[in-house]
């Protein structure tokens, strides 16, 4: 059907009664600044078709045409009111807003699929396995809630031990609530303690074992335990193997200061006794038969040439002492052999000891 002059709409039954060649009105309002409404042009229904049709995604369409008629599918048109029964049935529908915050939190710390977390009953914490408690029994708990119903025995004032530390053993004990054990010192009195030697210490005695203990660990201090220490005894010391002429310094352990009653040495010698290591070397250059100077740190010395065991007293005894910062037992010796071979020269001294 073609017409060149334009027809009503109301004259066409539908748009497939337009055909290509049938003019229509259209107004382009850009044609014109003069009028608001434009101008009215008149252009082929093809070409007005070809222009809406460039514009339009007709293949969408067609596509959801394919997809058939979804009109009684029963989508949710209103969400306000209207209800979901699928969705209402399903567990998503108790999802909130705070299970996504906590959901996202938990997300948050990390993959733990490998953290070795139990998984079903049948496996084994090695942790819990190797820990105390899984030694704990339901008997155990109940003899525990048993002796927690006798009541906090905390201040009871028993007489405690790391062998009272086995909760079932303790139990196994059985109830002591109704022991008799003291609980007050004022109203009751033990009979055992009293019969005791301990049940004389007081306050004041305490104080004093304190103070005594604060002036620290004497043990060492050297101090007179028996007469007997006062007695007279013999310190010795050996040298090295001298040859004839040749000096050698010696230490003898003996006390920190002691009366010298004699000196014995077993083969012909040259001994002079010292107060320190210091005084020893100081004296090393003087020469046989020459006197010390007064104040030189000599204690005594004594000279043989007489071959065998030769004892010098000393008359009368010579007070020694041990002359170190922090003195020591020790007397200082150097020895010159004065035999005519090698020989390793035993010096004996005889003491009473003057301080440890």
């Amino acid at each position: 059907m073609t017409n060149s002059l334009p027809r009503k709409i109301s004259q066409l039954n539908s748009l497939s009664a337009l055909a290509d060649s049938d003019i229509i009105p259209i107004v382009d309002s850009s044609a014109t600044t003069s009028s608001a409404s434009g101008e009215t042009k008149r252009v082929f229904f093809s070409v007005l078709k070809s222009t809406v049709l460039a514009g339009l995604n007709t293949s969408n369409w067609n596509s959801a045409y394919s997809w058939g008629d979804h009109s009684s599918a029963g989508y949710l048109t209103n969400s306000f009111a209207e209800t979901d029964p699928i969705f209402t049935a399903s567990a998503a529908s108790g999802v909130t807003t705070d299970k996504i915050s906590n959901w996202d939190s938990a997300y948050g710390w990390g993959d733990h699929s490998q953290a070795g977390y139990l998984t079903g009953a049948n496996e084994i914490d090695p942790v819990f396995a190797a820990s105390a408690a899984s030694g704990v029994t339901t008997d155990n708990i109940s003899n525990w809630d048993s002796a927690y119903g006798w009541g906090d025995h905390a201040s009871a004032g028993y007489i405690t031990s790391s062998a009272e530390t086995d909760w079932n053993t303790a139990y196994g004990w059985g109830n002591h609530a109704n022991a008799g054990y003291l609980t007050t010192s004022s109203a009751e009195t033990d009979p055992i303690f009293s019969a005791s030697a301990a049940s004389g210490v007081t306050t004041d005695n305490i104080s004093n074992w304190d103070s005594a203990y604060g002036w620290g660990d004497h043990a060492s201090a050297g101090y007179t335990t028996s007469p007997a220490e006062t007695s007279r005894t013999e310190k010795n010391a050996t040298t090295t193997s001298l040859a004839a002429g040749v000096s050698g310094d010696l230490s003898i352990t003996a006390f920190k200061a002691y009366n010298l009653l004699k000196i014995a040495i077993n083969h012909p010698a040259w001994v002079r006794l010292y107060v320190d290591a210091a005084s020893r070397t100081s004296d090393v250059s003087r020469a046989e038969g020459t006197d010390p100077l007064p104040g030189s740190g000599v204690i005594a010395e004594v000279l043989t040439t007489d071959t065998g065991v030769s004892e010098f007293l000393m008359s009368p005894a010579v007070f020694g002492w041990n002359n170190n910062v922090n003195p020591i037992p020790t007397v200082y010796a150097r020895v010159t052999n004065k035999d005519s071979s090698p020989c390793a020269i035993t010096v004996t001294l005889t003491l009473i000891k003057a301080e440890a």
